[in-house]
């Protein structure tokens, strides 16, 4: 799908009750950890403990007279103290994963005769998290319970303090180990995608607005809420930013944006802590020369390539594809410490976006090139699915000048995984419309199903379908409707592996009190539109 269809205006943007010793909770933002070693180590000793403090014996004192008074004197007494310290530290989750609630509980006992408020705070890594308030009578123990979460894979430092009124009394720390989440990627068996040994199936959103970097890291909790309340499980977006914001990543050969994948960073890890996976393709045929990653701008790098088409037979353009695809496959998470091509919660690569849409090569197949870019990106990353990302129009349904897809002979290649195939029944391009019969498109959409199945014997995915919505009511939502409807009937009936609609938005994505219509974006699916929603969500169940 264009950006033209959904040009935004850029701008830029960019947690919970303590639970104490004799009950209150502590949620810890983002950490969470796993055992390795639970043996605390407390700095305290006795020798550290401070003693009683006494009172003077006053003396016997003599008067003037050959008489002597005895004054009275006091017994020795001393004064109540509290004396906290730690006594435990440990893990309660058997087996605590990347950004999943675990919950480490710190013991504190007073060992001294007087009641004392202590604080018990925690920190991983060396980064602090939240604390909590223990009370404590003379002798008692009590316990101090984190409900924690961590973003990075790998052992971390757990550290616990304890103080009261400020003052540091004691520390203990523990070593402990944080695994994977998703702990296993989508795989493939004949015409099924699996995970853990099962048939995977999903419904899907599309949404190019995540890596929007000027909308920070708000806009990409949002959308990922909003999109998991609505029982969707993966997300297709860019493995780059959209052309019409903040779009230079690749700016020439050998220069990448650290800032943009910074932002990325936090889309694959908020994406994570959500319970959704990504579909990420590799280069856009939308972009022009001006914006990298895109055919057209590495063939105008190139010193052998005249035209934009030349990029499919062009070794130096393609080499700088090839470069792109490295540096985003080999890139380690600053948030999470995990390369992308090692992390689950990217389900597939695509070699890009509608690549075979230029105009002048219309009706010839790019069959040899979809496998070799799929086989550099399988050279380089062995554990993800990698699809192609096609239109998929083949013209034996509708759409009969486009065949260049060569969608059986493309997808046969043995680099990639799964079909794509896009559609949208409801279209408009300038002052035309077309909307299609129903059972023409239900017929494309079973079409490509069985193609990929019997013929080609993989997966195949519907990576795009939208319809138009009039602001003005001439496309109405409810049109739309029954175009998902039939799409998901079918989709029921052929046994899809994954559905992808296009397009999750948001009516405020900036959220600063503006509000988007279909004038806006015509194929946009708001919060609001519950009828649209309710089509989603009645085939997401289907599929449980």
């Amino acid at each position: 799908m264009s950006n033209e269809r959904d040009r935004p205006e850029a701008d830029t943007g960019d947690g919970s009750p303590a639970r104490n010793g004799l009950g209150r909770r502590t949620y810890l933002g983002s950490v969470v950890v796993a055992a390795t070693g639970l043996a605390g180590c407390s700095s305290r000793s006795e020798e550290d403990s401070t003693p009683p403090t006494e009172i003077a014996t006053p003396a016997v004192t003599a008067t003037a007279t050959s008489e002597t008074t005895e004054l009275s004197t006091n017994a020795p007494t001393e004064t109540p103290t509290a004396d906290p310290a730690f006594s435990g530290v440990r893990l309660e989750t058997e087996t605590p994963r990347q950004t999943q609630p675990a919950t480490v509980a710190v013991d504190v006992t007073n060992q001294g005769d007087a009641s004392v408020a202590a604080t018990v705070a925690l920190a991983v890594s060396g980064e602090s998290t939240d604390s909590a308030s223990v009370s404590l009578a003379p002798g008692s123990t009590g316990t101090a319970e984190f409900e924690i979460r961590h973003p990075r894979v790998g052992e971390q430092t757990v550290e616990a303090t304890l103080s009261v009124d400020g003052e540091r009394q004691d520390t203990t720390t523990t070593s402990m180990t944080v695994e994977q989440y998703p702990p296993s990627f989508v795989g493939r068996d004949g015409a099924n995608f699996v995970l853990d040994g099962s048939r995977f199936r999903y419904v899907g959103a599309n949404n190019n607005h995540l890596p929007v970097r000027q909308w920070g890291r708000q806009y990409v909790d949002r959308l990922f809420e909003y999109l998991s309340n609505h029982g969707v499980s993966v997300v297709r977006t860019w493995g780059f930013p959209p052309a019409w914001t903040d779009s230079d990543v690749h700016p020439e050969p050998g220069t990448f944006r650290d800032d943009w994948f910074e932002h990325f960073d936090y889309v694959l890890l908020a994406a994570k802590r959500h319970d959704i996976r990504l579909v990420l393709p590799l280069l856009n045929n939308w972009y022009g020369g001006e914006h990298a990653p895109s055919p057209a701008a590495y063939a105008d790098w190139s010193d052998t390539a005249e035209t934009k088409n030349d990029f499919f037979g062009d070794e130096q353009a393609n080499e700088y594809y090839r470069n792109y695809v490295e540096y985003v496959l080999t890139r380690t998470n600053q948030l999470t410490g995990v390369e992308y091509r090692d992390d689950p919660t990217i389900l597939m690569w695509e070699v890009g976006n509608e690549i075979e849409y230029h105009d002048e090569r219309r009706g010839e197949p790019l069959t040899n090139w979809y496998h070799d870019a799929a086989s550099h990106i399988k050279s380089v990353d062995d554990s993800h699915l990698v699809g192609t990302g096609m239109h998929g129009a083949t013209g034996d349904v509708f759409e009969s000048w486009n065949v260049r897809n060569a969608y059986v002979e493309t997808h046969e290649s043995e680099a990639i995984d799964a079909c794509s195939f896009h559609s949208y029944p409801v279209e408009r391009h300038g002052g035309d419309i077309t909307v299609r019969e129903q059972e023409a498109f239900a017929e494309y959409v079973r079409t490509h199903v069985r193609e990929a199945h019997e013929e080609v014997g993989k997966p195949a995915y519907f990576g795009e379908f939208g319809a138009v919505v009039d602001a003005d009511g001439s496309l109405p939502v409810s049109q739309r409707n029954e175009f998902f409807r039939t799409a998901t009937r079918v989709a029921r009936e052929e046994g899809l592996d994954g559905v992808q609609f296009w397009f999750a938005e948001l009516r405020d994505p900036k959220n600063d009190g503006s509000r988007r219509t279909h004038e806006d974006n015509p194929l946009a699916i708001f919060p609001d539109e519950t009828s649209t929603w309710s089509v989603v969500e009645d085939y997401a169940d289907s599929l449980e």
